[in-house]
């Protein structure tokens, strides 16, 4: 009897061993690291001195799946023209982890960059610079530190707006306790001792959210949410207008159509039920509502807007996961903003 109970334990923990090598062999072979190590100085991330991430010089990781370069400036993607003169375009793109693109599989196929080689054809007379100021977990004041700090030097002439995400799960989680985290992105606290096993954080993101917790069906943002979002939207849209910038903004694209239902719908969903603590429905409403705020600023303001809602299809093909690109899905989204930044410059009448 007690070498069958101790057969068992040991079988037991070598079954247990084996599924959390297997967990974290699958992000190393993606990510050239573990997720919790995006966090610390050996991986993508260094702390400012605000206490805010961010990416740092020089970063490299190189995976099976993913190919990331942190140039010099402490943005994705090449080193940047020596000198910004009146023969370059400068733009930069502010962003979460949509505007990293953290599913493209290098630099090249980010949506920043696939924007950058359209305006190339459409500006042949113009080198164009691209700054992916995208920071995984970075809402839009977030942004506005950055570009407070780091714009009147490098002196853009374009900024694109593209937030969303982050600032709903900000927005969601006043008053409520988190019930998940973001480990990839590396943007929320360990909420539990066992977020350092890779298996545990891959069943987080598998099934945490499928299951609704106690109140997230009346979870719903308040008048004063919305306005802390909006008001830091203005305050990034006035810093890039005082600084003589075109400021093009664009929606919050999802793979899921609100109003959709259903266990496919939610298995989509499930990475935003946790953060946000929001059920499907709450999810989808919350992600429409920004949209509609940000559609309404664009007119009030009279800035270009790109509805990357309606351009980039709902087809797997896409999407990554239910908020970030793949290559495909990066390249509509790279596009249509070209289209945008081109508008904006009076080189194009409107977004195709």
């Amino acid at each position: 009897m007690k070498k069958r109970v101790l057969f068992s334990a040991v079988a037991t923990t070598g079954a247990l061993a084996l599924i959390e090598l297997l967990a974290w062999a699958g992000e190393w072979v993606s990510w050239s690291t573990d997720a919790q190590r995006w966090t610390d100085g050996a991986g993508l991330y260094q702390e400012d001195v605000a206490g805010r991430p961010r990416l740092r010089p020089g970063a490299r990781l190189e995976g099976w799946r993913h190919d990331i370069q942190v140039n010099a400036h402490g943005f994705r993607g090449p080193e940047l023209l020596e000198e910004a003169d009146q023969d370059v375009l400068r733009i930069w793109c502010a962003g979460g982890s949509t505007t990293f693109d953290i599913y493209a599989s290098s630099d090249a196929a980010t949506w920043p960059s696939v924007m950058k080689e359209q305006l190339a054809q459409r500006l042949p007379d113009r080198q164009i610079d691209v700054l992916n100021a995208g920071v995984p977990s970075y809402t839009l004041k977030d942004s506005l530190n950055d570009w407070r700090e780091r714009a009147p030097e490098l002196l853009p002439e374009v900024l694109v707006v593209y937030h969303g995400m982050n600032d709903l799960r900000v927005a969601a989680q006043v008053g409520v306790e988190p019930s998940g985290s973001d480990a990839k992105a590396g943007s929320e606290p360990m909420s539990s001792p066992f977020q350092v096993l890779a298996s545990y954080r891959a069943a987080q993101r598998v099934v945490g959210g499928l299951i609704d917790r106690p109140g997230w069906s009346e979870h719903r943002f308040a008048e004063d949410q919305w306005a802390s979002i909006e008001a830091d939207l203005h305050a990034l849209i006035d810093l890039g207008v005082g600084a003589q910038a075109q400021v093009v903004l664009a929606t919050q694209p999802y793979q899921v159509p609100a109003g959709a239902r259903g266990l496919a719908a939610r298995w989509r969903v499930r990475n935003e039920t946790q953060l946000w603590s929001q059920d499907l429905a709450g999810v989808l409403d919350s992600i429409s509502g920004y949209n509609a705020l940000v559609t309404e600023v664009a007119a009030a303001e009279g800035l270009v807007l790109v509805d990357l809602a309606a351009q980039v299809p709902t087809n797997g093909r896409y999407w990554g996961d239910a908020s970030h690109f793949t290559d495909a899905g990066s390249a509509r989204a790279g596009a249509a903003m070209a289209d945008g930044v081109a508008v904006a410059l009076g080189k194009l009448t409107e977004v195709r």
